[in-house]
C-alpha cells in the first residue's frame, strides 16, 4: 500500500474510500464524477477529510488492494466497473464483488 498526500482544495468533503482524481499527482483532488474520469490520475481517500481554508492536503492511496465494496464516488452513482483498467494500470487493484 502506497500512501500520498494530496490537495484537495478547501471546498472539498471526502470520507474514507471515495475514488478521487486529478489531471495530475500535483493536481488538486476531487472525488470523480462520471466514468471520463477514468482517464485522470486516481487515488483512493484513505481517511475522512472536510477542507478548509487552512487546510486542504489530506492522505490519499496511490497503490495496493482494496474491496470493491468500500469504493465511494462521492455521491454519484457510478460502479468500478468504467475504472477498473485505469486503477490496474496505476497499481491499484479491486477484490471482491460490487452489488449494485
Amino acid at each position: 500500500v502506497e500512501i500520498f498526500n494530496v490537495n484537495v482544495g478547501e471546498s472539498a468533503t471526502l470520507e474514507r474510500g471515495d475514488l478521487i482524481c486529478a489531471g495530475s499527482f500535483s493536481g488538486v483532488f476531487a472525488p470523480v464524477s462520471s466514468a471520463s474520469d477514468a482517464s485522470k490520475v486516481l487515488m483512493i481517500a484513505a481517511d475522512d477529510f472536510v477542507a478548509d481554508s487552512l487546510s486542504t492536503v489530506t492522505r490519499a492511496y496511490a497503490a495496493g488492494t482494496f474491496s470493491r465494496e468500500k469504493i465511494k464516488f462521492g455521491g454519484a452513482s457510478l460502479t468500478t466497473e468504467p475504472f477498473e483498467q485505469a486503477l490496474r494500470q496505476q497499481n491499484i487493484h479491486l477484490r471482491g464483488t460490487q452489488e449494485n
